[in-house]
C-alpha cells in the first residue's frame, strides 16, 4: 500500500515538474477524483499539495468531508478542501441556502456543531426557525453557537408562482363570433370535439347559447 501511494505521488509530481505550464491549465479536481485520491492513499499532505495547486470544482460539504475522513483522509487534506479556491464556472448560481432536513442530517452525521454553524452563516437558510425546531437541533447535538446562528441567519424563501385558474387563463372572447355547440336534449354548450356531442351537434354563437339558457360544459370547459 505504501509503495502504491509513493508511486502514485511520484507520477503526479513528475508530471508537475516537467509540464508545469500544462499542469496549470488542467481543470480542478472533481468530487469523484478527490474520492479516488483518498482511496489511493493520497488523503494526506501529499494529496493536500495537489489540491492546493489545482483546486476543486465543487462545494465540499461537511457530509462529504466526513465520508473522506472515514476513508482515511487526514485533517490537513480536509482543511485544504475547505479552503481550496473553487474554479467554478462563470455565472454559476450562489450556494443554495440550507433547509431544515440538511441541518439535522449534518448533525446526525457527526459533523461538529461549530462547522454546521459556519455553514448556516455562509449560506443562510430557507425556512423560518421555530422553537420546536431548535429543540430538535439541540437533541441532535447542536450547541448554543448553532442555535444563535439559526436565529440570526439570513432567510431566503423559495418563491412559488401561483398557478392561474382556468377561468383567468382563458383569453378574452367575443360572444358574437365564437361558435359553440349544443345537443338536442342537453342544457349545456360545448367545445367542438367534446364527447357529449357524439349523438347530436348543433352550432350557434356563444351569445345565442347564453341567451337560450345554456350553461358551459364542465368537461370540455368552453369559453364563457
Amino acid at each position: 500500500m505504501r509503495f502504491r501511494k509513493t508511486l502514485t505521488f511520484l507520477i503526479l509530481a513528475t508530471g508537475l515538474a516537467f509540464h508545469h505550464s500544462a499542469w496549470a491549465q488542467q481543470k480542478p479536481f472533481t468530487q469523484d477524483q478527490v474520492q479516488g485520491m483518498v482511496r489511493s492513499g493520497l488523503g494526506d499532505e501529499s494529496g493536500t499539495k495537489l489540491v492546493e495547486q489545482r483546486g476543486i470544482d465543487f462545494d465540499p460539504r461537511e457530509d462529504f468531508l466526513q465520508i473522506l475522513k472515514s476513508a482515511g483522509a487526514n485533517e490537513a487534506f480536509l482543511e485544504a478542501l475547505r479552503s481550496a479556491k473553487r474554479s467554478l464556472a462563470k455565472g454559476q448560481s450562489a450556494k443554495a441556502p440550507l433547509n431544515e432536513l440538511e441541518i439535522i442530517t449534518l448533525l446526525a452525521g457527526q459533523v461538529p456543531s461549530h462547522r454546521v454553524a459556519i455553514l448556516v452563516k455562509e449560506r443562510g437558510i430557507d425556512f423560518d426557525v421555530k422553537d420546536d425546531y431548535l429543540k430538535d437541533v439541540r437533541l441532535g447535538g447542536g450547541d448554543d453557537e448553532l442555535v444563535t446562528a439559526l436565529k440570526s441567519a439570513k432567510v431566503t424563501m423559495s418563491v412559488t408562482v401561483p398557478a392561474a385558474s382556468p377561468q383567468a387563463a382563458q383569453p378574452a372572447v367575443d360572444p358574437q363570433t365564437v361558435t359553440v355547440y349544443v345537443t338536442k336534449t342537453g342544457k349545456k354548450y360545448h367545445r367542438e370535439g367534446c364527447r357529449s356531442l357524439s349523438r347530436s351537434k348543433i352550432p350557434m354563437t356563444l351569445k345565442e347559447a347564453k341567451a337560450k339558457g345554456y350553461t358551459p360544459c364542465s368537461t370540455c370547459r368552453p369559453p364563457q
